[in-house]
């Protein structure tokens, strides 16, 4: 009985569950002369414990905010439209963790006049970091060529611009431009290894796939790319994304 209590304590104990809410707003008034040429995003969170700590919903937007003119400054003749608040409030147990994010489209409200390198006044008087120096510690940076995986499917893209340490702008082989999970994009470079993944590009595996009901098959697959958390294998036309320890270096 007792170890039935400690095994339900250690259940709630670790569990977490969380909440999303958000609004948008249009912002700039857009015309058929205005261009998007980027995306924008800044963040804020706050912890509490027990209830204690953190801040409020107002100064969360507030310092998302901040952060996102911090990183995406505006030139003369730019503006910021279609505004996105974003909240999410994750739970862990005795811990609370609020998270507000404000995401908006960049976009130059004259197109065919050239655009002005100078930024607006009010970005002038501020210390800002160039997003190029943020997240130099990322495994990914812009100009890599990696496998983007989305729909079940791997295909190479272009690491276009980095927009915060798990969330990306790549460029597909037809130009279109996506916004990607860093934990859905693998190297296929056989010389990068990350600490904990034991595997390489190009090294053979055997992997178990179920192939009815509760019945599984062994077989062997390759190793098509890798990240610091998981490996994409490959065996016939199917690819799969597995968690290192769900494979073996095949015999």
């Amino acid at each position: 009985m007792r170890r039935v209590a400690a095994y339900l304590f250690g259940l709630v104990l670790l569990s977490s569950c969380a909440y999303h809410g958000g609004m948008m707003t249009g912002n700039a008034e857009l015309n058929s002369n205005s261009e998007i040429v980027n995306f924008a995003i800044g963040q804020s969170e706050a912890v509490h414990v027990f209830g204690i700590g953190g801040l409020d919903s107002k100064t969360l937007v507030k310092d998302a905010k901040e952060d996102l003119y911090s990183r995406y400054p505006l030139k003369k003749g730019q503006a910021y439209a279609n505004v996105v608040v974003d909240f999410r409030q994750a739970f862990y147990f005795i811990v609370a963790v609020n998270t507000a994010t404000v995401s908006a489209d960049i976009v130059n409200l004259n197109a065919s006049e050239p655009m002005s390198e100078e930024l607006q006044e009010v970005f002038q008087k501020r210390d800002f970091q160039a997003e190029s120096e943020l997240y130099t510690d990322l495994w990914v940076q812009p100009g890599d060529s990696v496998f983007f995986v989305r729909d079940g499917q791997a295909e190479k893209v272009g690491i276009r611009e980095i927009l915060w340490e798990k969330k990306v702008i790549v460029t597909t082989k037809d130009n279109k431009i996506l916004n990607a999970r860093v934990s859905k994009l693998y190297t296929d470079e056989k010389g990068i290894t990350f600490p904990g993944i034991r595997y390489k590009v190009g090294d053979f595996v055997e992997y178990q796939v179920e192939v009815r009901d509760g019945f599984y098959e062994q077989i062997t697959a390759v190793v098509k790319g890798i990240n610091p958390d998981g490996i994409l294998i490959v065996y016939g036309s199917e690819i799969a994304e597995v968690d290192p320890e769900e494979v073996f270096i095949a015999k």
